[in-house]
């Protein structure tokens, strides 16, 4: 794209060419920075609920602990 850019555009002296595959590019670009965007908040979306998961998962299991657990771990050996 950039070497038609180049032969027909800017050697050709053909300007509505030039304008034309610009703004095909800066389209293309944009796209790119959306797509950036949208991966950003899946991933960060995703990672929430794995942590919401885990500190569930891991405050059940403390809740379940016996008195004599809680107070086996509280003692020193």
């Amino acid at each position: 794209m950039t070497a038609n850019l180049v032969d027909k555009g800017i050697i050709g002296k053909n300007l509505p060419y030039i304008w034309q595959t610009g703004g095909k590019m800066l389209l293309v670009s944009a796209l790119g920075l959306l797509a950036a965007f949208g991966n950003i908040y899946f991933a960060s979306h995703q990672a929430m609920q794995v942590g919401q998961r885990l500190r569930a998962m891991l405050f059940a299991k403390v809740l379940t602990l016996s008195d004599e657990e809680s107070a086996a771990l509280a003692s020193p050996l």
